[in-house]
């Protein structure tokens, strides 16, 4: 991926480097899904995943087309660190909607979906490129809100390994963070997850 601007710092008369460089390759025949699905896997570039096109001998790697020949796009992705959190993203045309799922490889962890109007983000009729994609700061938000930030978490406390969520911190920091809370907070907190409700 392109450094620089990320795709929530696109703007109406710029794009990022990396999804306008994508973008330009793209076939002629793309639909406003396509764009859409183009823009998602620029996000989950950014935040570590990349296309797993490996046994693909097509010259153009990057082909929302092809991905969608059985009318539902799917597309296995790698992450750059480690295999634990490789993924498929699923998306399920239905009409100007997109349904997009996140499924992990692992099957004890649940998969993650979302829905997307399509035509929210994209314009097909715009006559330049920037103006083709609209409030990629609240697409790109809501992508990592709603499913790569919560299924990697969810992966790496499946396999006890901390990371930056609160169920991901050692419990010694928890108990911690438990310290400053108000009882209210803190009975809450412990209404929302089982492994709080086992350890305090």
């Amino acid at each position: 991926m392109s450094r620089g601007i990320r795709v929530e710092d696109s703007t109406f008369f710029k794009l990022s480097p990396a999804l306008e460089k994508i973008v330009l390759s793209l076939r002629s025949d793309v639909t406003h899904h396509d764009q859409l699905i183009t823009v998602s896997t620029v996000i989950m570039e950014e935040v570590g995943y990349y296309i797993d096109d490996s046994g693909d001998d097509d010259s153009r790697p990057f082909d929302p087309v092809k991905w969608r020949a059985s009318g539902v796009y799917e597309i296995s992705m790698r992450n750059r660190l480690t295999e634990d959190l490789d993924f498929k993203l699923e998306a399920i045309p239905v009409g100007d909607v997109l349904v997009l799922n996140v499924s992990p490889i692992d099957k004890s962890v649940k998969t993650r979906s979302m829905a997307v109007e399509t035509l929210a983000f994209i314009n097909p009729y715009s006559s330049d490129l920037p103006g083709t994609y609209l409030d990629l700061k609240r697409l790109s938000h809501r992508f990592k809100d709603t499913l790569t930030t919560p299924i990697r978490d969810e992966i790496l406390n499946a396999a006890e390994v901390t990371n930056p969520s609160l169920l991901g911190l050692p419990v010694e920091i928890q108990q911690k963070i438990l310290s400053f809370l108000d009882s209210k907070s803190a009975r809450n907190l412990k209404c929302c997850s089982r492994k709080f409700r086992e350890l305090f």
